[in-house]
């Protein structure tokens, strides 16, 4: 099947260097590039247009659309091999990062109210269509039938037009389509203040996606280089093989290392584990290959099953709960990366319990932070009884214990 990318340049809109970033992606993607660059139908808001771009492509292709205000960098994954033929692709807004919120609600109950789709979940099936990767062959009809609405559904209060990708994300979800929630990686939105993303020189994510408010953080923002503090995932994913591996992540917050692991390693078997922090993690990972559980939500307060407090931690201090370890079992995993620093009171009670997590022949590690505290030398003399490796990627270094 051919592979396409393409994008959406109407009133020479698309800044030069998002051209060529895209197009470099194209080709080292193994796809034809695609810039349509008139209107395609006479109705409704211009991104309706998006929604068309299949009328211009003959025959079967897969194809990758992204808005032509986007950056993508030099090491962007191929979406080709990460999404199946069959499959509809966005990434899923996330909720900490939808400023509208109120207003994308609106547009939901409009859209249900004149075609009779079933209202979503605004935080969990909403997705934005600055990127959609799908096939021609199966996504057609998807695309004819939300344009019929194109005249009924336009802007009524002089706000952004949501309705392509609100009607888009209630269709997929109301007749249980073929779906892969991309992570939000591949669709960065409002950088100006996307916590852990670079504003200026590299960027911290594979796809930047300038928004009208975000326009003029353009020009310093480097796509052929990547951000130095993630160069320990380059380190990690020396370790990782590209087969069916288990691995967990314990400590996640936002779910970018996890993000960029899976991208890399799309046959991984994830699961991330949060004891420390009350924020979800990233959303489109839920459905890729993943479990997450989080032992610190407020509402599991009163669950015991989720709460452990070790004898030499004191009261009040967040640690790790039984129940995480009990569900990712004994003996289970080929690598656990522990995102926890060396003076972290619950470090070496850490570095045991998930010790037993792993089969043998695998791999325990994490971010190095100096030569090591007294916690992670004792454990590789007394639990593990194995040296403890150091991994170098550029400025990043991984401490790693290997089990016999």
């Amino acid at each position: 099947m051919r592979r396409i990318v393409t994008t959406l340049n109407l009133n020479n809109f698309m800044p030069a260097v998002c051209r060529e970033s895209i197009t470099a992606a194209a080709d080292r993607w193994g796809a034809e590039y695609l810039e349509v660059t008139t209107p395609l139908i006479d109705r409704g808001h211009l991104w309706w247009n998006k929604s068309a771009i299949h009328r211009q492509i003959e025959g079967s292709a897969q194809v990758v659309y992204v808005d032509a205000d986007m950056l993508v960098r030099y090491d962007c994954p191929s979406p080709f091999d990460l999404v199946p033929e069959d499959h509809f692709a966005m990434v899923r807004s996330n909720p900490r990062r939808l400023r509208n919120i109120n207003y994308v609600d609106r547009w939901v109950k409009r859209v249900s109210k004149l075609t009779g789709l079933p209202e979503i979940d605004t935080y969990n099936q909403y997705c934005n269509a600055g990127m959609e990767v799908y096939s021609t062959d199966h996504h057609r009809d998807l695309f004819e039938w939300c344009m019929q609405y194109a005249s009924d559904l336009g802007p009524k209060d002089g706000k952004v037009c949501l309705v392509e990708q609100t009607i888009l994300s209630m269709k997929i979800a109301g007749d249980h389509l073929p779906f892969t929630p991309l992570p939000s990686l591949f669709n960065t939105c409002y950088v100006d203040d996307y916590p852990g993303v670079n504003r200026q020189g590299p960027m911290s994510t594979y796809i930047y996606h300038f928004l009208e408010v975000t326009r003029p953080l353009l020009d310093g923002v480097d796509w052929t280089s990547e951000d130095p503090g993630y160069h320990h995932v380059s380190a990690l994913l020396d370790l990782i093989p590209n087969r069916r591996w288990s691995m967990t992540e314990v400590g996640t917050r936002a779910g970018e290392l996890s993000s960029r692991v899976l991208a890399a390693r799309p046959k991984l078997n994830l699961i991330i584990v949060d004891p420390y922090s009350d924020q979800p993690c990233d959303e489109p990972l839920r459905e890729i290959r993943y479990r997450y559980w989080n032992a610190y939500r407020e509402t599991d307060f009163a669950d015991s099953r989720r709460q452990f407090l070790p004898a030499n931690t004191p009261q009040g201090n967040k640690t790790h709960s039984r129940w995480p370890l009990n569900e990712v079992g004994r003996s289970s995993q080929d690598l656990i990366y522990l995102d926890s620093h060396y003076s972290r009171r619950s470090f070496p009670y850490d570095l045991v319990e998930w010790w037993k997590c792993l089969k043998p022949g695998g791999i325990l590690c994490g971010l190095a932070d100096g030569p090591g505290g007294p916690g992670l030398i004792e454990f590789s003399k007394n639990v593990a009884k194995q040296p403890i490796a150091m991994v170098s990627f550029g400025e990043s270094k991984l401490w790693v214990v290997h089990k016999p």
